[in-house]
């Protein structure tokens, strides 16, 4: 049985649907993402879960029991803010141990924990700090001590790092991740971030207009994006026109030029009208390797960008990107070479529209 369990919730606000039909088993110790856009419905579907929402209909089980209608300070849920929301006029390790003093926990076990949670959030030492004489990260990772120093059942973090810089959220993510897995709770985070979802998760949740679009592990997600909107919203994506031309043998057709796939077309006619995806990374030059699928094109531009390099080619009516590893000895084509490129018939996504 999973720990944490949604059934048929929706969330309507007036005539708003803003959660439809949402279904999801999450496994004790597991961390799932909810990624998507602002007002896709990721944050009323956490607070439906802390108890601040009512579900319109629907249950919400924890460990095998209904906390559909049980008021927040019941559940034994631990939430993280994206504005941290630590008391101004409390100490750091006063912040850690007020919910325990809400629960009349003895004076010597909140200081002895709150110790312990300073351990785990690398702050040994800091506990007599106010919040203002602190980093953005620091105070982040004292809200999150806050919502663990009661042991709860479930962690929830709603955009936890959306406030701080860039070099920050790299390494506090990694610190999240890594006292997750320590400690083992069960955890949902929210995110529009989808490099934060990819690397923390063992599950993302990719919402859209308050529907799923989709669930899987990250490598699922990016590679096998299931509908147009996940292949867009995940990743760079090149969107391809093409034509059904042998819907058995997986054959397509892209300006006139011949490619297949491996993907089934049950469901299409020859000569359907359909858009595939191809991830940039997935294009080589034809000297390079020569895989199923070879393209004629022309380079339209070539762009820097560190660690890659990414080339614009052109095949008649269709413009995508190609990526490269940036290296010392690259040879490059030119802007308006004529060049061929190449690509595994593994790469070729046949989409479904969003619902």
């Amino acid at each position: 049985m999973a720990f944490l369990e949604l059934y048929n919730v929706r969330k309507s606000f007036g005539t708003v649907n803003a959660v439809e039909s949402f279904n999801l088993q999450v496994e004790r110790g597991e961390l799932v993402s909810f990624l998507g856009p602002s007002g896709c419905g990721k944050t009323t579907t956490l607070r439906m879960i802390a108890g601040f929402e009512l579900p319109t209909s629907g249950t919400v089980l924890i460990n095998g029991k209904d906390f559909t209608y049980v008021p927040p300070n019941k559940r034994n849920i631990g939430m993280v803010f994206q504005s941290y929301a630590l008391f101004p006029n409390m100490t750091v390790a006063d912040n850690i141990g007020f919910g325990l003093r809400i629960a009349k926990q003895p004076s010597n076990e909140i200081k002895k924990r709150a110790e312990e949670m300073l351990a785990l959030i690398h702050m040994s030492g800091l506990g007599n700090r106010y919040p203002y004489q602190l980093s953005g990260g620091q105070q982040q990772r004292v809200a999150l001590a806050r919502a663990l120093a009661f042991s709860p059942q479930v962690l929830l973090l709603d955009e936890p790092l959306s406030a701080l810089d860039a070099k920050i959220r790299v390494s506090l993510r990694s610190e999240i991740r890594s006292i997750q897995q320590k400690l083992g709770i069960t955890t949902i985070y929210v995110t529009h971030d989808q490099e934060e979802a990819l690397s923390l998760s063992d599950r993302v949740v990719v919402m859209n207009n308050g529907r799923m679009e989709q669930v899987g592990s990250p490598f699922e997600i990016y590679n096998f994006p299931k509908t147009e909107f996940v292949a867009q919203f995940v990743g760079t994506l090149n969107r391809l026109q093409a034509q059904v031309s042998d819907a058995v043998m997986g054959l397509l057709t892209v300006d006139g030029q011949s490619i297949q796939t491996k993907q089934s077309l049950e469901g299409f006619a020859n000569g359907d009208a359909v858009t595939i995806s191809l991830r940039p990374e997935r294009v080589s030059f034809y000297n390079d390797v020569q895989k199923v699928n070879c393209l004629d094109c022309t380079i339209e531009n070539i762009a820097f960008l560190g660690s890659i390099v990414r080339i614009q080619v052109r095949t008649g009516e269709n413009m995508f990107y190609m990526d490269t590893f940036n290296n010392p000895f690259l040879e490059l084509p030119k802007v308006g070479d004529k060049t061929k490129i190449t690509f595994s018939a593994e790469a070729v996504l046949v989409l479904k529209q969003s619902t």
